[in-house]
């Protein structure tokens, strides 16, 4: 039996080859949207769970959770398993999106004079104030961008 992180993992690698949901798509979500429909997934679960006479409130869970600007369509839910291995795939294309506006930010931290962004006093003397105060200005972007 398949642990539930090689399941997340199992579902994103769907996602990406299957159903096209490249990088380059979820950097375009920047309202928060793979988190919405993350939990609405995870809702999905817990409405299953708790009315297991088979009256799921879906229709509550979209309006509710599922982002405004998604076609219903794509919600899928399917059974308390299923539904929590797509949030977990969902969340971790949020994680990657994010981490990659943290590694871009960090890039265009670094010394002009270097390159460096770590170990900045150690290589280079000249522009350390400058690059130490740009990167502390792109931290704080990279936060209101919804950031870690």
């Amino acid at each position: 039996m398949k642990t539930g992180a090689e399941l997340i993992q199992e579902e994103r690698n769907r996602q990406i080859e299957v159903e096209g949901w490249k990088s380059e798509r979820d950097d375009a979500y920047i309202n928060q949207e793979l988190l919405h429909a993350s939990k609405a997934y995870i809702e999905s679960s817990i409405i299953y769970q708790r009315y297991r006479d088979g009256s799921r409130k879906l229709a509550d869970v979209i309006a509710l959770c599922w982002p405004r600007n998604w076609s219903g369509d794509w919600f899928k839910p399917k059974d308390p398993i299923s539904d929590l291995v797509k949030s977990g795939a969902l969340i971790a294309a949020e994680i990657d999106r994010l981490q990659r506006i943290k590694e871009k930010m960090m890039k265009e931290a670094s010394c002009p004079e270097c390159k460096s962004t770590k170990g900045h006093k150690l290589k280079c003397k000249t522009g350390n104030d400058r690059a130490k105060a740009y990167q502390g200005k792109l931290e704080k972007q990279y936060l209101k961008k919804g950031g870690a």
